[in-house]
């Protein structure tokens, strides 16, 4: 049985609106980014993988509610 990945899980520690500034595509969904352990350059990684970590802000998901809004207005 597969499980429902839940709502908010991924929250980014660097907002997506200021990722999308760098994006490389028109859909602003990827950004060109050098990986410094590997030392290699990855073209269009998708920006719903990048700053980000599960539950950053805790599991309770207060916080992270809390900041989609401001971070929905500065898209403006």
């Amino acid at each position: 049985m597969r499980q429902k990945m839940a709502s908010n899980k991924n929250q980014h520690y660097v907002p997506q609106c200021y990722l999308k500034k760098f994006s490389t595509d028109e859909s602003k969904a990827a950004i060109c980014l050098y990986n410094l352990n590997k030392k290699k350059l990855i073209e269009n990684a998708p920006i719903k993988n990048q700053c980000s970590k599960n539950y950053f802000y805790g599991e309770d998901l207060a916080l992270e509610k809390a900041l989609q809004p401001i971070e929905g207005s500065s898209l403006k």
